[in-house]
């Protein structure tokens, strides 16, 4: 689903020409476009992701404990719960200003992303982040980490925010530049995360690129010899 994983595959023996990229696909009539969000001082921001290292919350917590006392915040993690989060969130003085929820159905965390002013990723290691493909359908703006192949996605300062992976300080600045940002730059950021979906990230490029791959691959089958015998 990404070049980057391609690479990685390369490290463990694949051969880089046998390897095809399909990015996931969306169908964007489940994805309304609502840019719009609630006049409010306080900044919403989401998670989404299961408890795993991989997914980064414990950096994300980090860079919320230097955000505190400096903007006015609420942090939600959906599908994030687990007894050393909330450790973390005491051990921050969090508490009140981060929910760590757990799993919720599809259509409440779409509700939650789309009320939200930022859909937050601060994960280690991805594919590409299909939450982040989502929320940049919905409408809502994406800081995320530059882990796998999300810069194949977000392009930094156009239609999201890239920060390094493991970096509670970058993190915690990107969100303090988003914060001073004009709602006219949040839209333009949301327009645009919404345009590369629409080129990019549909369900029917989704669907193209796998028939065209299909039709690669029975075209250098027909070349083997019809006369070798498989029977043995």
């Amino acid at each position: 689903v990404s070049h980057a994983i391609g690479r990685e595959a390369c490290k463990y023996g694949a051969s880089i020409a046998k390897i095809h990229v399909v990015y996931s696909g969306l169908n964007l009539e489940q994805f309304p476009f609502v840019p719009e969000k609630p006049d409010r001082a306080k900044l919403e921001i989401i998670s989404v992701g299961r408890p795993h290292w991989k997914k980064g919350f414990i950096y994300a917590l980090d860079a919320f404990r230097r955000l505190k006392g400096k903007i006015d915040f609420h942090y939600t993690v959906i599908g994030g719960f687990c007894q050393e989060h909330a450790f973390h969130v005491h051990d921050a003085g969090l508490e009140g200003q981060v929910t760590l929820s757990g799993r919720l159905p599809f259509e409440d965390v779409h509700r939650y992303m789309q009320k939200a002013d930022i859909l937050f990723l601060p994960s280690v290691e991805e594919g590409i982040a299909n939450v982040v493909l989502e929320a940049m359908a919905l409408g809502t703006p994406v800081i995320s980490t530059d882990c796998g192949g999300m810069a194949e996605v977000i392009e930094d300062g156009v239609n999201g925010l890239l920060v390094p992976v493991r970096d509670p300080g970058a993190m915690a600045r990107a969100i303090l530049h988003f914060a001073d940002m004009t709602p006219e730059d949040r839209l333009r950021l949301a327009r645009a995360a919404r345009k590369t979906i629409e080129e990019r990230f549909t369900v029917e490029q989704m669907v193209k690129g796998m028939i065209e791959l299909y039709h690669s691959l029975s075209k250098s089958l027909s070349t083997i010899d019809e006369s070798t015998d498989f029977t043995d």
